[in-house]
């Protein structure tokens, strides 16, 4: 995906997208916390009407499944299992393509630079069948808009602080979709991924590695996400650091 300039009324700020290369809290003004989450009920109540109608034709048929929300962890964790496949050249084009979309809805938030990050942007290695995507914007403002927009084109919330935002979209009722996305909201001085993403990309022999890693985990931590990512932390961590340290040697 090509590098793209757009004009803010404050500043000029560069969108980049790329894929080959908690802190100090800051307080929000109450009104715009206000601001934000009226917004979000309103944006809620629209869709609470198509759920509505989604239970009443579930009612009508039978078919009375358990929604997402009402999956205790355990029965979330069996829907959507650890699985790797083999690496998928396609993965950078759905970036590209997921990329354009969420910069046009957030064509009104102040964007730093969005970047194809996770094991489906190095090329050549195993790794789940989702795309994940590091958003980085100016402000803990922008986190609010940005969330604010995406919830609206129905990505769900995963988690957040006021430094970070984690969405997801393609979990279904039905298991994961054809396209499954994670998106992470960062703010500047926070995209560690990036050092891991091309320590791996220019050294094929870690990231082979890495590859022979997730594959043993995968068997042992198949309806575990949590156990399966802590098990991959201190890997991680490791080449994380020697990434800032080649990264800083002259």
């Amino acid at each position: 995906m090509p590098k793209m300039r757009r004009t803010s009324t404050k500043k000029t700020s560069r969108i980049e997208a790329s894929h080959s290369s908690e802190n100090n809290q800051i307080p929000l003004s109450p009104s715009l916390v206000s601001g934000f989450w009226s917004q979000i009920i309103e944006c809620l109540v629209e869709i609470s009407g198509v759920f509505k109608y989604d239970i009443m034709d579930r009612k009508a048929s039978g078919k009375m499944k358990k929604t997402l929300k009402e999956l205790t962890l355990e029965e979330l964790w069996r829907l959507f299992p650890i699985f790797l496949v083999p690496h998928n050249p396609l993965w950078s084009q759905w970036f590209e393509v997921e990329a354009k979309d969420i910069l046009s809805i957030l064509k009104d938030v102040d964007v730093v630079a969005i970047h194809h990050i996770g094991s489906t942007a190095v090329p050549e290695i195993w790794a789940k069948n989702i795309v994940d995507i590091l958003l980085i914007v100016e402000k803990p403002e922008d986190l609010f808009l940005a969330t604010q927009k995406l919830i609206c084109d129905e990505w769900i919330i995963m988690s957040h602080t006021q430094e970070r935002v984690s969405l997801n979209k393609g979990y279904t009722s039905e298991g994961f979709a054809e396209k499954v996305y994670h998106l992470h909201l960062r703010l500047p001085q926070d995209a560690d991924e990036l050092f891991f993403r091309d320590y791996l990309i220019h050294h094929p022999d870690v990231a082979k590695e890495y590859e022979t890693l997730k594959r043993m985990l995968w068997k042992q931590h198949v309806h575990n996400r949590d156990g399966y990512t802590s098990a991959k932390t201190e890997f991680v961590l490791r080449i994380t650091e020697l990434a800032k340290q080649e990264k800083a040697t002259p």
